[in-house]
């Protein structure tokens, strides 16, 4: 996500330096061009400073995520076996299907 976001800033920030068709030759209408185009850096940096004074926590790493803590299985070993045999049993034209149009 991070790296789309720089992404995005990157393109805007091209768009704001060289426009499309042109620029003028004022110099104060350029700088006022420019931050009206690049407007998305003020505020990726707000959220970034909101977001850091309401949680007080940094940004963690993929692998320092906890995914499982507190998640729920509603299902028992035995449902799940039941559910698992009847996928397995089911013609490959609906197989097929699940894993294209199913997540």
């Amino acid at each position: 996500g991070l790296i789309l976001v720089f992404l995005v800033l990157l393109a805007q920030a091209y768009i704001a330096i060289w426009p499309i068709g042109g620029m003028s030759d004022d110099p104060n209408e350029v700088a006022s061009n420019f931050f009206k185009v690049y407007l998305a850096l003020p505020v990726v940096i707000a959220c970034y400073v909101v977001g850091y004074l309401w949680k007080r926590t940094t940004p963690q790493r993929a692998h320092e995520i906890d995914l499982d803590t507190g998640r729920k299985c509603w299902y028992t070993v035995e449902q799940m076996r039941e559910y698992r045999a009847e996928l397995a049993a089911q013609p490959w034209w609906k197989k097929t299907y699940r894993i294209l149009f199913s997540g």
